[in-house]
This record gives C-alpha cells, sequence and structure tokens, in this order.
C-alpha cells in the first residue's frame, strides 16, 4: 500500500502504461446492465497484461479533463471483496489486485495497485461484456487500454513466462510465525508488517484479516454502532476537551503533564475518551514528528461536530488536547491487537 508521500509522486505524474485516473468511483454496484462493470474489468486485466516492470495503479477520485488534475475524492468507498467478486468469474486467469482507500488534504481517494505477476497465459474475458469480446488480450497502450494483435499477443505471452514463479511453499502456520515474529521484536515499523499480513490474509482468504488491516492501513470510518466502537477500544485514547481555539507554548518550564494537569481543573474543560481513526501511516508520521519536541503536548483545532458528531451537532470551536504519550500508547495497542488477531487464526 501507498503512502501519502507515494500518492503525492503518482498524482504528479501523467497517465500512463503504469498509471491512469478516475474521476469517480466505479459504479459496480446495482449495475444491471453489466457496461460500468464491464468498464472496471477492462480496466483491471488491461494493466495486468501490460508489459511492465512496477506496479500499476488507478486512483479514483481526480479529474484530468483538459490535462489538468482536479482533486476532488471520492463519494462512496466500495470494499476490496466487492471488487474482487465482480472480476473472478469473468476472466481467467483471475487477476491479482488490490483495492483500498487513502485519505489526503481531508478527501478520500480510492486506489487500485496492480503489482507484476506471473500468470499460466494472458488474461482474457471468458463471457462477453459492453466493449470485452471472449478470448481477447487487452493491455495498456501509452494511457489508454487497447486489443492487443499479432505479434503484440506473443509479446505478452513471453513476458509472462519470462517471471520468476511465485514460492508458495510456506503454510500459514509458518507465514503467521513469521509476522508474530516481526510483530514482537519491535524492529519494523507497524504499516510494513500489516502491508505484510495482508498479503497472507488475501492468500488465505482471511476477511476478518483483511477487513482490519485495510481499516489499518487506509484509516477507519466513524463507527456507526456500538459493536464498531467496541472493537475499535484499542484506539480510543482519553483527550482534554478545551473550549475555543487554543495554541499552546511547548517551550514552557513545565512539563507537558504539568500542563495538561492544570488544563484538565481548568474552568470549561473536560476529558473524553476519542476514537483515534486516521491511517497507521498517518500516526507513524505523528510520532515521529513528536520524537523531535521533547515533552510536548499535541493539539487539534476542531468542531463539536466533527469530533463528536454526525452533522447535527454546533460548529462551536474546540480544542482537543492530548499528550504526545497517548500516540505512543495507540501505536503500541494496535501492535498488540495485531498479534491477538494472528494468535486466533
Amino acid at each position: 500500500m501507498i503512502t501519502e508521500l507515494d500518492f503525492e509522486n503518482l498524482i504528479s505524474r501523467p497517465e500512463s502504461t503504469i498509471l491512469d485516473f478516475k474521476r469517480e468511483q466505479y459504479k459496480i454496484i446495482n449495475d444491471e446492465s453489466g457496461i460500468k462493470t464491464a468498464g472496471f474489468v477492462k480496466d483491471i486485466i488491461s494493466f495486468a497484461n501490460t508489459i511492465r516492470t512496477e506496479t500499476a495503479y488507478v486512483i479514483i477520485g481526480i479529474s484530468t479533463d483538459n490535462d489538468n488534475k482536479e482533486l476532488i475524492g471520492i463519494d462512496f468507498n466500495i470494499d476490496d471483496a466487492t471488487f474482487q467478486e465482480k472480476i473472478k468469474d469473468k476472466v481467467y486467469p483471475k487477476p491479482n489486485f488490490l483495492y483500498y482507500s487513502i485519505n489526503y488534504k481531508s478527501k478520500k481517494f480510492g486506489i487500485i495497485e496492480i503489482p507484476v505477476s506471473k500468470y499460466s497465459e494472458p488474461i482474457a474475458p471468458v463471457v462477453k461484456m459492453k466493449g470485452l469480446e471472449v478470448g481477447k488480450i487487452y493491455f495498456r497502450r501509452g494511457s489508454s487500454n487497447a486489443e492487443a494483435i499479432g505479434k503484440e499477443v506473443i509479446l505478452i505471452d513471453k513476458w509472462l513466462d519470462s517471471l520468476p514463479s511465485v514460492v508458495e511453499s510456506l503454510s500459514l502456520n509458518d507465514e503467521i510465525s513469521s509476522l508474530l515474529s516481526n510483530l514482537t521484536s519491535n524492529r519494523y515499523q507497524l504499516s510494513n508488517i500489516l502491508s505484510d499480513t495482508l498479503r497472507v490474509a488475501k492468500k488465505h482468504s482471511l476477511k476478518s484479516l483483511i477487513d482490519f488491516c485495510l481499516g489499518e492501513l487506509s484509516g477507519w470510518d466513524r463507527p456507526e454502532n456500538e459493536e464498531s466502537y467496541n472493537f475499535l477500544s484499542y484506539r480510543m485514547q482519553p483527550t482534554l476537551i478545551v473550549p475555543g481555539v487554543v495554541q499552546l507554548n511547548n517551550n514552557s518550564i513545565y512539563s507537558s503533564s504539568q500542563i495538561y494537569s492544570q488544563l484538565k481543573n481548568s474552568d470549561g474543560v473536560y476529558e473524553r475518551s476519542i476514537l483515534f481513526t486516521p491511517s497507521i501511516n498517518y500516526l507513524e508520521n505523528l510520532v515521529a514528528q513528536y520524537k523531535t519536541k521533547n515533552d510536548a503536548l499535541a493539539t487539534y483545532n476542531t468542531t463539536m461536530d466533527k469530533l463528536f458528531g454526525d452533522g447535527t451537532m454546533s460548529d462551536f470551536p474546540i480544542t482537543a488536547v492530548a499528550t504526545t504519550d497517548s500516540f505512543d500508547n495507540i501505536y503500541s495497542r494496535i501492535r498488540q491487537k495485531l498479534i491477538d488477531i494472528l494468535l486466533t487464526v
């Protein structure tokens, strides 16, 4: 999965044989005509069949009208399992790809990754769909999808044949043991371990583990029920809610714990456990940022509605204040949650 820096790099590049931008989310749900689904299928198999040396990406939520990119974002999300289901019986061999979302500048974008993968033969449709013929080979020619003909088909076949085979010898228990060893060593960033765990989960079709990894890697949506809140309790952290916009002096002679205690006893200030939903990459960046500041407090200027509401609460400005130890605590609890889940697989 890509980081925010990777995302910025990708959106600075033009469309190509390994990159495509979509203005809107694929409308593959309740697609009775099958036209939208056919477009999605064609995009995936075209990238999968394209001769390349690096992962290809489809980034959803970016307009490229008149060659000018506009970051629009997506207005609804689709889970990876739905995308996988929509394509699995329509082509052969089954393509290897992953869908997830990423938050960037307060907007959500869909990301489809299509890694370089070895297949027994070029991927082709096995059912007729709009714009797709059974048995035909499609690939990327420049920045567009096209049908491969003659020598192009031969070259794609030879390229696939030249790719190294994937070793599948490790059992699930072996892979779980390796992940647990990395988790308990504290030598690796959680974002890297979660990416490795996601690959293992997808390989063995472990849906609950897939959902957990995707939630951590892309960030969690606000829970809609008590069960979801209970599941995410490991991401809850006591936070001070201070009325108005507050700027703290982190160069104070007082320690962060002393300032926190003084604020906690001030009029109008109260402590409440807040659900921290951003992605693991965001959290790691935050932890790294505050490690450069000795004994600092973290502040977040927001409103009552944004922090607690559903669109009906007040836009009254407030400041959330937490000790930087809070982020370390959340990070440690995420690590432990992943360990707990892996032990039950």
